[in-house]
């Protein structure tokens, strides 16, 4: 067995009521629950999954969510990753990693993440090429109605903390400038806990359980130097929510965005 074929294990996540909220605290709005914090006690086995294919850092290219049953405050998480598959692509190798989080024996939530590593030009060992979960068609989006969130420095710490994810980049302009970004930058999750945040608000009654699945696409990062509007327009198909999220000078930070709502 190879050491890309061994499964990375978290160690148990105890979910309570304050870490919860905390976390949806962070995106204004005043939902108790944001479905993104499904990836707080998955993220230590994802990034050990992933630094076994390549040492070098990755980015966070894109994301998929499958809610099977919401989190309540007294259930303990253990979450089991692996790296199922990679391709490799003109930027570098796309590592595909599959994080199956369960409490007790139920499986909770179901994450598929695509991680980019820049300057890997070989598929490792133990890798064949993989395919990305399939995705609700973007074709002839036609946004009908959008949130605008105004973002600073003070929220991409407040991020940080409630996600106990203190990258340096996010946090310090000189450790992002030598990842080669103008400034600061806020996660990929936040921008994505942005956009569910516009999505529960709108269409779910202010209930992120009702959010059965959310997807996304990061299409560059977005630099919080300063004070920033982020704009996540949206478009609802029957019980599913197309989304983007764009800057005040209209560049996409997040595209190909999906949630689905249960009734």
């Amino acid at each position: 067995m190879t050491q890309l074929a061994v499964p990375r294990i978290s160690e148990p996540f105890r979910v309570s009521t304050a870490r919860m909220q905390g976390f949806a605290g962070v995106f204004a709005g005043g939902a108790e629950y944001n479905p993104v914090f499904a990836h707080v006690p998955a993220m230590q086995s994802m990034v050990e999954a992933t630094q076994a294919a390549s040492d070098r850092p990755g980015i966070h290219a894109e994301h998929d969510f499958v809610f099977h049953r919401p989190m309540a405050a007294g259930q303990t998480l253990v979450t089991e990753t692996r790296v199922t598959g990679a391709v490799c692509i003109k930027p570098g190798l796309l590592c595909r990693v599959v994080s199956v989080t369960r409490a007790g024996g139920e499986v909770m939530t179901t994450q598929v993440t695509s991680v980019l590593q820049r300057g890997v030009a070989t598929l490792p060992e133990g890798l064949n090429a993989d395919d990305v979960p399939e995705r609700p068609e973007m074709e002839d989006f036609a946004p009908a109605s959008e949130a605008v969130f105004r973002i600073g420095p003070a929220d991409v710490a407040a991020y940080a903390e409630a996600a106990r994810d203190y990258a340096p980049y996010t946090l310090d302009a000189e450790a992002a400038q030598a990842m080669g970004f103008p400034g600061p930058v806020l996660h990929g999750m936040g921008t994505l806990g942005y956009a569910a945040q516009a999505v529960i608000a709108a269409f779910a009654g202010g209930d992120g359980t009702r959010i059965s699945k959310l997807g996304v696409r990061f299409a560059r990062p977005l630099v919080v130097a300063g004070d920033v509007d982020l704009t996540v327009v949206m478009e609802r198909r029957g019980d599913v929510v197309l989304f983007e999220a764009r800057t005040a000078g209209g560049d996409v930070v997040a595209n190909r965005g999906y949630a689905e709502v249960a009734a």
